[in-house]
């Protein structure tokens, strides 16, 4: 009993069809991820089998229905029969002694000799991918990476988080492609998500200052002051001289009008070298607010030497100097007056 010649060829175009789709489809697999390439890969190269399997032309030898494939012929509890055949086609034969093989053996023997030649052939391919396989991520990660840092620094933070998480896909052991994907959501003020990212990393590298500060901003950023502060005092158990948690203290306490504490935390920071405009000016307004005038107007001088575009500063400065030093105080006042135009 044969099987239907236009039925075979048939399934033949099928999995010529289905071959070439999976073809075409490896680019995009690998420019996604390895593993997803190399399952691909082998539905292309299990269709490719297929397709030349149900070309061949129709043996001229009678089997019975039964004996139409391998797990007919050999399939649950006819194992004995298997290696009975496999002893009959491998058995020593004296010189010149024929090797008569029934219908059924000699198409055992061509399973073999099929399976043999493929896994030779799949060692090849796969050496082959294999070798270069490092080379391919690495170049990968980083050409993921050169892309993602470009539109993270031209504010695309949309553009940047699509390339961090190939990144993730192809490295996801590497935490700082989580972080770098968390800072693009917490731009995009998608905090929840960002969060869940900056958790993941703290999980793996408790100790990661930049990470917990991120975290600590968002709790900032929702005036969730007291964890904001327990965040930040939580880096300076294993990062002392962290300038920016000392800010982020202060920033709490000042927004909660604590200005005693926020003023400490400030100096903290100060101490540690850490200078900018901003610092010196809240300095100064909380030593004015307190009636430390010499100090106020030492930190609003020195504000002013990082940013002389603060008419506000000029404005004070010609106030507070008006009865120590009057022909500067003028300066000062005119000064604001001018920026004021």
């Amino acid at each position: 009993m044969e099987s239907d010649p236009s039925a075979t060829q048939q399934k033949s175009k099928g999995y010529l069809i289905a071959g070439i789709l999976l073809l075409f489809s490896l680019p995009l697999a690998n420019a996604i991820d390895d593993a997803l390439w190399y399952i691909l890969f082998g539905g292309f190269a299990y269709c490719v089998f297929q397709f030349f399997w149900h070309r061949r032309k129709p043996s001229q030898e009678t089997f019975s229905p039964v004996e139409k494939s391998f797990e007919s012929m050999y399939g649950p509890g006819k194992w004995d029969i298997f290696f009975e055949d496999v002893k009959e086609i491998f058995k020593k034969r004296t010189p010149g002694q024929a090797q008569n093989l029934n219908p059924r053996q000699g198409k055992l023997v061509i399973f073999i000799v099929l399976g043999f030649i493929g896994s030779i052939f799949m060692i090849i391919i796969l050496s082959v991918f294999l070798s270069g396989e490092v080379d391919s991520v690495g170049q990968r990660i980083q050409y993921h990476q050169a892309l993602a840092m470009e539109y993270y620094n031209n504010q695309k933070y949309d553009s940047s988080l699509k390339y961090y998480k190939l990144a993730i896909l192809a490295e996801p052991q590497n935490i700082d492609h989580y972080r770098n994907a968390g800072n693009c959501f917490l731009n995009l003020n998608q905090y929840d998500s960002a969060l869940n990212l900056y958790n993941k990393v703290l999980a793996v590298q408790p100790q990661y200052a930049e990470v917990q500060y991120s975290k600590a901003y968002i709790f900032f950023d929702r005036r969730n002051y007291k964890q904001a502060v327990d965040e930040g005092m939580s880096i300076l158990t294993y990062k002392p001289d962290y300038a920016d948690a000392m800010l982020l203290i202060g920033d709490c306490y000042y927004n909660q009008n604590q200005l005693d504490n926020a003023l400490e935390w400030y100096n903290k920071a100060y101490a540690t070298g850490y200078r900018s405009a901003q610092l010196s000016h809240f300095i100064a307004y909380i030593n004015d607010v307190k009636g430390r005038t010499s100090e106020s107007i030492k930190y609003y001088r020195e504000a002013l030497s990082m940013d002389s575009s603060k008419t506000e500063v000029y404005q004070r400065l010609g106030e507070l100097l008006l009865n120590s030093n009057p022909q500067e105080a003028l300066w000062f006042t005119n000064k604001a007056a001018t920026m004021k135009k």
